[in-house]
């Protein structure tokens, strides 16, 4: 059995995205390793958001670097001989898109940046973003031996509201955050790594076990959502079509040009809203593993 241990091994997180919510998936999960014992020199954050600072030092979340300097930074990291790699954020059809890039940061320039951490012998890449399957098929065989989850296929990936049962505690002692629209694959990945589910009976605690309980998981939030779902888009849709009416009425009876603007503002955003539940609704999470073999013989010890 190989071991991801807290003092040896090396946990990276990795966003593209603007929005808030994906850097709280990694105040989130920082909180969890924090609280097994993982030194702060064992994790390091990479993202493209324009000011990261007042979501991560509230929490003394230091580590933290431009997304662009991912490689060469992996390559001076502390040497490590297993790495977790958690990537979040926005992904896209050709792979993962920072802000303002020349070209998408493609699946090969990944493992190549994990391949290059010093002394690395096994690499867990935990892919939460949509699109997460583009990644998928790569030599896992290889130096280092990879396994790669994703929690979606070539399709969306899901977050939904979560609430804690108690709010994060801010490095001040203040109570922090408390409710966010998380990633439920990577939520639900950290919970395991949280409470540490023995899923399979075997007596060991191995990244099989967190990728089956994190799936398994997500789905049943995915599941119990569709209910709820489906009367939002009811609701979403009668807004939508009141505005759209209004629109017309305004329209018709000759309405000035900065009225109709307004007007038709609100209808765009309402589509928008629309199409969004509408997209929740008829989306649903596919988890894959690739390496499943050396993903029953690596095991947590935090």
């Amino acid at each position: 059995m190989r071991q991801v241990t807290r003092d040896e091994a090396l946990w990276v997180f990795v966003a593209c995205s603007q929005e808030p919510r994906h850097l709280h998936d990694i105040v989130f999960a920082i909180s969890v390793l924090r609280r097994r014992g993982v030194p702060e020199e064992r994790i390091m954050v990479f993202v493209d958001h324009a000011r990261p600072e007042p979501y991560f030092a509230p929490y003394r979340i230091h580590n933290v670097f431009a997304f662009g300097d991912l490689a060469k930074r992996l390559a001076r990291a502390p040497r490590s001989p297993t790495a977790i790699v958690v990537i979040g954020g926005h992904g896209a059809e050709l792979g993962l898109v920072p802000k303002n890039a020349p070209a998408p940061f493609k699946a090969t320039a990944l493992y190549a940046a994990v391949a290059d951490i010093p002394g690395v012998s096994i690499g867990i890449v935990l892919l939460t973003q949509c699109f997460a399957g583009i990644f998928h098929y790569a030599k896992a065989d290889g130096h280092p031996a990879l396994v790669v989850m994703g929690g979606a296929n070539l399709n969306l990936s899901l977050s939904m509201n979560i609430d804690l049962p108690e709010p994060l505690r801010q490095a001040s002692g203040a109570d922090g955050l408390s409710s966010w629209a998380a990633n439920v694959f990577a939520y639900d990945f950290f919970t395991w790594i949280d409470e540490a589910h023995d899923v399979d009976g075997d007596g060991a605690l191995t990244v099989m076990d967190a990728f089956k309980y994190a799936g398994a998981k997500s789905n049943i939030r995915v599941r119990e959502s569709k209910v709820p779902g489906f009367l939002a888009v009811q609701d979403q849709s009668q807004i939508f079509r009141q505005a759209l009416d209004t629109y017309k009425q305004a329209k018709s009876a000759g309405g000035s040009a900065p009225e109709l603007l307004v007007k038709r503002m609100t209808v765009e955003a309402a589509y928008t809203k629309l199409q969004e539940r509408v997209e929740f609704l008829y989306s649903s999470q596919e988890p894959w593993i690739l390496n499943a073999r050396l993903a029953c013989e690596v095991t947590f010890a935090l």
